[in-house]
């Protein structure tokens, strides 16, 4: 699947993906992350470009009905960056989570 498909499965795995990249570049980053001076222009503008890219995907997902309504990318981005610093007791334990996560994401039938 494209995309550009509009099909919510498409959807839901363009968010999904973007999550995954968003999860594995904060763990990453975890060693500098009581280093860092929030106040910067530069985390400001990382902070900005996070929301600006994981924006779009949100809304486009909630619009094809993969995603819930309520959840704003601030949301996601405070929730996923908590998963990211948890240590976990192996890569299994973490890949659970993370799908837990994104199962309490999705749209649920009225």
């Amino acid at each position: 699947m494209t995309r550009t498909s509009s099909r919510p499965y498409s959807r839901s795995i363009s968010s999904a993906a973007w999550l995954r990249r968003f999860v594995d570049y904060i763990r990453t980053k975890l060693a500098f992350a009581d280093a860092l001076n929030r106040s910067t222009d530069t985390f400001q503008a990382c902070r900005k470009a996070m929301r600006e890219a994981g924006g779009p995907l949100l809304e486009r997902a909630q619009r094809a009905g993969a995603a819930a309504p309520e959840p704003t990318i601030d949301d996601l981005l405070r929730m996923f960056s908590g998963i990211s610093a948890i240590e976990y007791a192996d890569d299994a334990q973490r890949e659970r989570v993370f799908g837990l996560a994104l199962a309490g994401l999705r749209a649920r039938p009225s």
